[in-house]
């Protein structure tokens, strides 16, 4: 439910930021997303700015007052959207409140109520999904003025392998560069290329990426950029080339003299903490590469 809600609000003209999860322990109630750039027509249901989104998911189990009351102990400060497509077992007078934490909770029927009132007023249009996708595939992937936010990958496994807790970072922001590169790759054959390269801290190849519409506020933790990258560092590989007789294993050196470079200057969100040497530890999050000692 929760990827197809996501979705399903977006196309209804609601702004997600997907970035910078709270942090409150696995339970039935998880985390959707963050409102931001409120439709005028939505204030009336009360949504705010930084309103942050919840839901239950379908099933058998109520939501019952002891299972409010648990997450609402962990749940930040700031307004929240509680969707629940769950019966639930409890009226709304009876939910406990906490302060700087505003709850608005929603049943499925509010959920419909809301689509509904949209689709009949004509005022937010809901596109087929074949539409979606050529509209998706026909527009540029960069376009406009940077920088651009890049959607994380919200992987935090390397932390463990190095005794390191999320729950201790600070969510940063952390500008770098894209590159779109072409070239030709030289071997036993000439080849032409295309491929994104990222630069922060290093060069790291893209296999893919998504844009987020805008950047979180967050903090900007700044790591080094290469003023003059040589593409041929990670674009050169060793890979087979033959014919259906036989395959041999020959190295491919990428051409730096010949590479075409057009740059887009990014914003990625990403974590950073402390050691226990006291040194700072950076995880940037489009690639999830965990910078130490920094």
């Amino acid at each position: 439910m929760a990827i197809d809600l996501v979705k399903l609000l977006k196309l209804l003209d609601v702004n997600l930021d997907l970035s910078s999860e709270p942090i409150v322990p696995a339970g039935m109630i998880t985390w959707l997303g963050r409102m931001y750039d409120i439709h005028p027509d939505h204030i009336r249901f009360g949504f705010t700015e930084g309103m942050e989104i919840w839901i239950t998911g379908s099933g058998l189990a109520k939501l019952d007052l002891a299972g409010f009351e648990t997450w609402l102990m962990d749940a930040p400060r700031g307004n929240h959207l509680l969707i629940s497509e769950r019966e639930i077992s409890f009226d709304s007078s009876q939910m406990f409140t906490r302060n700087d934490r505003n709850i608005v909770l929603w049943t499925s029927e509010n959920l419909a109520s809301f689509i509904g009132q949209a689709i009949l007023q004509e005022k937010i249009q809901i596109l087929d999904e074949e539409e979606i996708v050529e509209k998706a595939e026909s527009s540029e992937l960069f376009h406009g003025e940077g920088p651009f936010a890049i959607r994380p990958q919200n992987d935090f496994t390397i932390l463990d392998e190095y005794g390191l807790n999320i729950a201790h970072a600070t969510p940063v922001l952390i500008p770098g560069v894209i590159h779109n590169v072409k070239g030709k790759l030289l071997g036993p054959a000439t080849e032409e290329i295309e491929k994104w390269v990222l630069n922060c801290k290093g060069l790291h190849l893209l296999d893919n990426f998504e844009l987020m519409e805008r950047a979180p506020l967050l903090h900007k933790e700044n790591l080094d950029i290469l003023e003059n990258p040589k593409f041929s560092k990670v674009l050169s590989e060793r890979k087979t080339h033959g014919d259906e007789m036989g395959q041999l294993l020959h190295w491919w050196h990428f051409d730096d003299e010949s590479c075409l470079v057009e740059n887009y200057n990014v914003l990625i969100p990403g974590h950073t903490g402390v050691q226990t040497n006291g040194k700072k530890w950076v995880l940037e999050g489009l690639t999830n590469t965990l910078h130490l000692n920094i």
